[in-house]
């Protein structure tokens, strides 16, 4: 976690170079890099921690979590629409949809002797 922890602090340096640089070619090439670097240790930790899943498993559990999450984004890919939502309105409804999902999978815990309460 500390070389991923590592290579995200170089991302938000890069983003901020990028951003403050005059959004440079050079600037965009190193973030580019640099959020390689994270998703590689990503990957690698997803490998340790879930050897039995695919990354193909563990990215689609991540998205369709992404999607409960964000209803308000009506379509997802290239020319994606996004729903009238003001950025606290998205974070108030991240927020809510992770506390129900708590809730039911604590419920489900109870009854079904899950424990796993990951998502």
């Amino acid at each position: 976690l500390d070389y991923l922890a590592s290579e995200i602090a170089e991302v938000k340096e890069a983003a901020l170079a990028y951003e403050t640089g005059g959004k440079k070619q050079r600037d965009l090439r190193k973030l580019e890099l640099e959020a390689g670097d994270v998703l590689f240790n990503a990957l690698l930790l997803c490998s340790k921690i879930s050897p039995g899943s695919s990354v193909d498993d563990i990215a689609r559990r991540s998205a369709e979590k992404v999607r409960r999450r964000t209803p308000y984004i009506r379509e997802w890919g290239p020319g994606g629409a996004v729903g009238e939502i003001s950025v606290e309105g998205a974070t108030r409804a991240w927020k809510d949809t992770k506390l129900r999902e708590a809730a039911a999978a604590s419920s489900d815990s109870f009854f079904n002797g899950r424990t796993d309460n990951s998502d």
